[in-house]
Protein backbone atom coordinates (compact mmCIF):
# COMPACT_ATOMS: atom_id res chain seq x y z
CA UNK A 1 0.00 0.00 0.00
CA UNK A 2 2.88 2.49 0.78
CA UNK A 3 4.78 1.29 -1.82
CA UNK A 4 2.06 1.92 -4.47
CA UNK A 5 1.45 5.53 -2.91
CA UNK A 6 5.20 6.32 -2.91
CA UNK A 7 5.32 5.59 -6.40
CA UNK A 8 1.96 7.58 -7.28
CA UNK A 9 4.06 10.39 -5.19
CA UNK A 10 7.20 9.56 -6.71
CA UNK A 11 5.55 9.74 -10.05
CA UNK A 12 3.59 12.81 -9.97
CA UNK A 13 6.51 15.59 -10.63
CA UNK A 14 7.46 13.38 -13.54
CA UNK A 15 4.00 13.69 -14.77
CA UNK A 16 3.97 17.54 -13.93
CA UNK A 17 7.03 18.19 -15.74
CA UNK A 18 5.52 16.00 -19.04
CA UNK A 19 2.40 18.27 -18.66
CA UNK A 20 3.89 21.42 -18.99
CA UNK A 21 6.19 20.78 -21.97
CA UNK A 22 2.96 19.65 -23.67
CA UNK A 23 1.56 23.23 -22.37
CA UNK A 24 4.30 24.77 -23.93
CA UNK A 25 4.10 22.56 -27.00
CA UNK A 26 0.85 23.54 -27.11
CA UNK A 27 1.16 26.86 -26.40
CA UNK A 28 4.14 27.40 -29.42
CA UNK A 29 1.67 25.88 -31.56
CA UNK A 30 -1.29 28.03 -31.29
CA UNK A 31 1.03 31.81 -30.77
CA UNK A 32 3.91 30.93 -33.75
CA UNK A 33 6.83 33.77 -32.58
CA UNK A 34 7.71 35.60 -35.57
CA UNK A 35 11.55 36.73 -35.12
CA UNK A 36 11.32 40.67 -35.40
CA UNK A 37 13.94 40.63 -37.39
CA UNK A 38 12.44 39.16 -40.50
CA UNK A 39 9.76 41.84 -40.72
CA UNK A 40 9.65 45.46 -42.05
CA UNK A 41 6.22 46.22 -42.34
CA UNK A 42 3.11 46.27 -39.67
CA UNK A 43 1.11 43.13 -39.95
CA UNK A 44 -1.88 44.78 -39.46
CA UNK A 45 -1.41 48.55 -41.23
CA UNK A 46 1.60 47.45 -43.36
CA UNK A 47 3.57 50.83 -41.82
CA UNK A 48 7.24 50.65 -42.13
CA UNK A 49 9.05 50.38 -39.46
CA UNK A 50 11.70 52.90 -38.41
CA UNK A 51 13.37 54.39 -35.14
CA UNK A 52 9.69 56.29 -35.06
CA UNK A 53 7.70 53.60 -35.52
CA UNK A 54 9.10 50.71 -33.15
CA UNK A 55 8.30 47.30 -33.34
CA UNK A 56 5.58 44.91 -31.10
CA UNK A 57 4.49 41.12 -30.94
CA UNK A 58 1.26 40.64 -30.27
CA UNK A 59 1.13 38.10 -27.14
CA UNK A 60 -1.54 35.77 -28.83
CA UNK A 61 -0.91 35.74 -32.14
CA UNK A 62 3.06 35.89 -32.09
CA UNK A 63 3.11 38.28 -35.48
CA UNK A 64 5.02 41.99 -35.22
CA UNK A 65 2.71 45.09 -35.11
CA UNK A 66 3.15 48.82 -34.70
CA UNK A 67 2.49 50.78 -31.57
CA UNK A 68 -0.86 51.96 -32.91
CA UNK A 69 -2.41 48.33 -33.82
CA UNK A 70 -1.18 46.91 -30.70
CA UNK A 71 -1.93 49.12 -27.86
CA UNK A 72 -4.84 46.68 -26.31
CA UNK A 73 -4.15 44.87 -23.15
CA UNK A 74 -5.65 41.66 -22.01
CA UNK A 75 -4.67 38.61 -19.64
CA UNK A 76 -4.25 35.23 -21.65
CA UNK A 77 -4.17 32.15 -19.29
CA UNK A 78 -3.54 29.50 -21.60
CA UNK A 79 -0.37 31.01 -22.26
CA UNK A 80 0.98 31.34 -18.42
CA UNK A 81 1.09 35.28 -18.31
CA UNK A 82 -0.38 35.93 -15.37
CA UNK A 83 -0.65 39.43 -15.62
CA UNK A 84 -2.46 41.97 -18.41
CA UNK A 85 -0.19 41.41 -22.10
CA UNK A 86 -0.14 43.26 -25.39
CA UNK A 87 -2.48 42.44 -27.91
CA UNK A 88 -3.13 43.58 -31.60
CA UNK A 89 -6.87 44.99 -32.04
CA UNK A 90 -7.89 41.71 -33.96
CA UNK A 91 -7.19 39.31 -30.83
CA UNK A 92 -7.98 41.61 -28.29
CA UNK A 93 -11.62 41.60 -30.52
CA UNK A 94 -11.55 37.67 -30.43
CA UNK A 95 -11.01 37.84 -26.73
CA UNK A 96 -13.63 40.12 -25.45
CA UNK A 97 -16.64 38.95 -25.72
CA UNK A 98 -18.31 37.85 -23.04
CA UNK A 99 -18.18 33.65 -23.27
CA UNK A 100 -14.37 33.91 -24.52
CA UNK A 101 -13.45 36.06 -21.29
CA UNK A 102 -15.41 33.77 -18.52
CA UNK A 103 -13.64 30.35 -20.37
CA UNK A 104 -10.52 32.52 -20.18
CA UNK A 105 -10.75 33.05 -16.74
CA UNK A 106 -12.02 29.10 -15.73
CA UNK A 107 -8.98 28.03 -17.39
CA UNK A 108 -6.35 30.83 -15.78
CA UNK A 109 -8.31 29.38 -12.57
CA UNK A 110 -7.89 25.82 -13.08
CA UNK A 111 -4.75 26.16 -14.48
CA UNK A 112 -3.60 28.36 -11.46
CA UNK A 113 -4.89 25.74 -9.21
CA UNK A 114 -2.97 23.23 -10.56
CA UNK A 115 0.09 24.95 -10.78
CA UNK A 116 -0.07 25.68 -7.05
CA UNK A 117 -1.25 21.60 -6.30
CA UNK A 118 2.14 21.26 -8.57
CA UNK A 119 4.15 23.55 -6.82
CA UNK A 120 2.77 22.14 -3.23
CA UNK A 121 3.18 18.65 -4.27
CA UNK A 122 6.79 19.58 -5.53
CA UNK A 123 7.96 21.27 -2.20
CA UNK A 124 6.19 18.17 -0.36
CA UNK A 125 8.06 15.59 -2.23
CA UNK A 126 11.27 17.79 -1.54
CA UNK A 127 10.68 17.73 1.94
CA UNK A 128 10.06 13.90 1.80
CA UNK A 129 13.43 13.49 0.06
CA UNK A 130 15.26 15.71 2.02
CA UNK A 131 14.00 13.86 5.45
CA UNK A 132 14.84 10.57 3.56
CA UNK A 133 18.01 12.16 2.86
CA UNK A 134 18.62 12.68 6.65
CA UNK A 135 17.45 9.57 7.97
CA UNK A 136 19.61 7.54 5.33
CA UNK A 137 22.37 9.23 6.82
CA UNK A 138 21.36 9.08 10.34
CA UNK A 139 20.98 5.56 10.15
CA UNK A 140 24.36 5.21 8.64
CA UNK A 141 26.61 8.00 10.23
CA UNK A 142 24.99 7.80 13.57
CA UNK A 143 23.43 4.16 13.89
CA UNK A 144 26.35 2.98 12.34
CA UNK A 145 23.80 0.33 10.36
CA UNK A 146 25.47 0.56 7.10
CA UNK A 147 25.88 -3.46 7.77
CA UNK A 148 22.36 -4.08 8.28
CA UNK A 149 20.64 -7.23 7.43
CA UNK A 150 17.58 -5.64 6.51
CA UNK A 151 19.31 -3.22 4.17
CA UNK A 152 15.52 -1.40 3.09
CA UNK A 153 15.91 2.37 2.40
CA UNK A 154 12.38 3.22 2.21
CA UNK A 155 10.95 5.36 4.83
CA UNK A 156 8.89 3.48 7.35
CA UNK A 157 11.99 1.38 7.72
CA UNK A 158 13.96 3.85 8.04
CA UNK A 159 12.22 5.46 10.47
CA UNK A 160 11.51 2.10 12.70
CA UNK A 161 15.35 1.85 12.76
CA UNK A 162 15.68 5.10 13.95
CA UNK A 163 13.60 5.02 16.37
CA UNK A 164 15.07 1.95 17.63
CA UNK A 165 18.65 3.68 17.64
CA UNK A 166 17.16 6.81 19.09
CA UNK A 167 16.42 4.26 22.55
CA UNK A 168 19.59 3.08 22.60
CA UNK A 169 21.63 6.40 22.14
CA UNK A 170 19.46 7.66 25.12
CA UNK A 171 20.30 4.75 27.33
CA UNK A 172 23.88 5.31 25.64
CA UNK A 173 23.29 9.33 26.98
CA UNK A 174 22.24 8.48 30.37
CA UNK A 175 24.86 6.16 31.09
CA UNK A 176 27.35 9.16 29.73
CA UNK A 177 25.43 11.88 31.93
CA UNK A 178 26.06 9.53 35.25
CA UNK A 179 29.85 9.58 34.35
CA UNK A 180 29.93 13.02 33.92
CA UNK A 181 28.13 13.83 37.04
CA UNK A 182 30.72 11.49 38.50
CA UNK A 183 33.75 13.16 36.59
CA UNK A 184 32.11 16.57 37.99
CA UNK A 185 32.11 15.26 41.78
CA UNK A 186 35.72 14.61 41.16
CA UNK A 187 36.51 17.69 39.19
CA UNK A 188 34.85 19.17 42.39
CA UNK A 189 37.25 17.26 45.12
CA UNK A 190 40.19 17.97 43.25
CA UNK A 191 39.27 21.65 43.09
CA UNK A 192 38.93 21.80 46.85
CA UNK A 193 42.31 19.50 46.96
CA UNK A 194 44.32 22.42 44.80
CA UNK A 195 42.86 25.42 47.27
CA UNK A 196 43.80 23.37 50.19
CA UNK A 197 47.04 22.62 48.26
CA UNK A 198 47.39 26.62 47.30
CA UNK A 199 46.53 27.45 50.99
CA UNK A 200 49.05 25.25 52.25
CA UNK A 201 51.62 26.94 49.80
CA UNK A 202 51.40 30.23 50.91
CA UNK A 203 51.50 29.22 54.37
CA UNK A 204 54.97 27.48 53.34
CA UNK A 205 55.75 30.52 51.32
CA UNK A 206 55.42 32.81 54.44
CA UNK A 207 57.23 30.12 56.53
CA UNK A 208 59.82 30.25 54.31
CA UNK A 209 60.43 33.74 53.90
CA UNK A 210 60.33 33.77 57.91
CA UNK A 211 63.01 31.18 57.65
CA UNK A 212 65.10 33.49 54.78
CA UNK A 213 64.76 36.70 57.23
CA UNK A 214 66.19 34.47 60.30
CA UNK A 215 68.49 33.29 58.17
CA UNK A 216 69.87 36.65 57.19
CA UNK A 217 69.80 37.72 60.87
CA UNK A 218 71.59 34.56 61.83
CA UNK A 219 74.13 35.85 59.45
CA UNK A 220 74.30 39.54 60.63
CA UNK A 221 74.57 38.42 64.08
CA UNK A 222 77.29 35.86 63.36
CA UNK A 223 78.94 38.68 61.59
CA UNK A 224 78.46 40.71 64.40
CA UNK A 225 79.81 38.20 66.67
CA UNK A 226 83.14 38.01 64.51
CA UNK A 227 83.45 41.68 64.86
CA UNK A 228 83.08 41.46 68.48
CA UNK A 229 85.20 38.39 68.71
CA UNK A 230 87.99 40.75 66.84
CA UNK A 231 87.40 43.55 69.29
CA UNK A 232 87.61 40.95 71.84
CA UNK A 233 90.95 39.63 70.94
CA UNK A 234 91.98 43.46 70.25
CA UNK A 235 90.92 44.38 73.81
CA UNK A 236 92.61 41.22 75.54
CA UNK A 237 95.91 42.28 74.08
CA UNK A 238 95.68 45.90 74.95
CA UNK A 239 94.95 44.84 78.29
CA UNK A 240 97.51 42.42 78.02
CA UNK A 241 99.87 45.24 77.61
CA UNK A 242 98.65 47.14 80.33
CA UNK A 243 98.84 44.86 82.75
CA UNK A 244 102.76 44.25 81.55
CA UNK A 245 102.78 48.27 81.76
CA UNK A 246 101.36 48.04 85.63
CA UNK A 247 103.71 45.31 86.47
CA UNK A 248 106.54 47.21 85.12
CA UNK A 249 105.21 50.16 86.65
CA UNK A 250 104.88 48.26 90.29
CA UNK A 251 108.73 47.40 90.16
CA UNK A 252 110.02 50.50 88.76
CA UNK A 253 107.50 51.72 91.92
CA UNK A 254 109.10 49.44 94.38
CA UNK A 255 112.82 50.72 92.97
CA UNK A 256 111.74 53.98 93.22
CA UNK A 257 110.36 53.38 97.04
CA UNK A 258 113.97 51.85 97.73
CA UNK A 259 115.60 54.52 96.30
CA UNK A 260 113.44 56.89 98.38
CA UNK A 261 114.58 55.34 101.59
CA UNK A 262 117.99 55.18 100.53
CA UNK A 263 117.86 59.14 99.36
CA UNK A 264 116.23 60.02 102.88
CA UNK A 265 118.77 58.35 104.92
CA UNK A 266 121.68 60.32 102.46
CA UNK A 267 119.55 63.55 103.39
CA UNK A 268 119.56 62.37 106.97
CA UNK A 269 123.28 62.02 106.79
CA UNK A 270 124.21 65.47 104.84
CA UNK A 271 121.51 67.11 107.11
CA UNK A 272 124.89 68.25 109.06
CA UNK A 273 126.09 70.50 106.27
CA UNK A 274 126.10 74.67 105.95
CA UNK A 275 122.82 76.23 105.43
CA UNK A 276 124.25 78.02 102.70
CA UNK A 277 124.59 74.09 100.83
CA UNK A 278 121.80 72.95 101.93
CA UNK A 279 119.59 75.64 100.59
CA UNK A 280 121.46 75.10 97.42
CA UNK A 281 121.13 71.62 97.06
CA UNK A 282 117.17 71.56 98.18
CA UNK A 283 116.56 73.64 95.34
CA UNK A 284 118.68 71.88 93.06
CA UNK A 285 116.65 68.92 93.74
CA UNK A 286 113.74 70.45 93.65
CA UNK A 287 114.49 72.04 90.11
CA UNK A 288 115.43 68.52 89.14
CA UNK A 289 114.15 66.24 90.83
CA UNK A 290 109.86 66.17 91.09
CA UNK A 291 108.07 64.36 93.65
CA UNK A 292 108.35 60.33 92.54
CA UNK A 293 104.24 60.46 93.19
CA UNK A 294 103.53 62.37 90.37
CA UNK A 295 106.48 61.50 87.99
CA UNK A 296 104.28 58.03 88.24
CA UNK A 297 100.61 59.61 87.99
CA UNK A 298 102.06 61.07 84.63
CA UNK A 299 103.15 57.68 83.60
CA UNK A 300 100.16 55.74 84.31
CA UNK A 301 97.87 58.56 83.04
CA UNK A 302 99.85 58.45 79.48
CA UNK A 303 98.64 54.80 78.93
CA UNK A 304 100.85 51.83 77.72
CA UNK A 305 103.24 52.69 75.57
CA UNK A 306 105.97 49.68 74.54
CA UNK A 307 107.87 51.93 71.89
CA UNK A 308 109.78 54.07 74.51
CA UNK A 309 112.76 55.95 72.36
CA UNK A 310 114.80 55.40 75.21
CA UNK A 311 114.97 52.49 77.91
CA UNK A 312 116.30 55.44 80.16
CA UNK A 313 113.92 58.28 79.47
CA UNK A 314 110.38 58.58 79.79
CA UNK A 315 107.68 60.26 77.63
CA UNK A 316 106.61 62.74 80.28
CA UNK A 317 110.20 64.98 80.87
CA UNK A 318 111.62 63.77 77.80
CA UNK A 319 115.06 64.30 79.48
CA UNK A 320 117.92 61.67 78.98
CA UNK A 321 117.37 60.77 82.75
CA UNK A 322 114.84 61.57 85.40
CA UNK A 323 114.04 60.82 88.75
CA UNK A 324 111.26 58.10 88.03
CA UNK A 325 113.49 56.14 85.81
Amino acid sequence: MLNSKEKEINGSPSDSLHGDAENENENERKCLWVPDEEVTNCYSCNVVFNVRVRKHHCRACGNVFCSNCSDNKIKISEYSYSEKVRVCDRCFMERSSPQTLLLQEDLGARKQINQDLKKALSEKMAIVERFKTFLIEFDNEILNNTDSTDGSTDVISLLKRGEKGLKTLNEKIKNYDSIIEEQKNQLENLKMEKEQKMELNKILNLRNHEIQQKNINIKNLMKEKNDLALVKEESEGIIESYKKQVEKLIIRCNQLELEKKTYNKNDLNNFSMTNTSSSSYNQGSSFNLPSNGMSVSYTIADGPNEYMEDENCCNRCQRRMCNIM
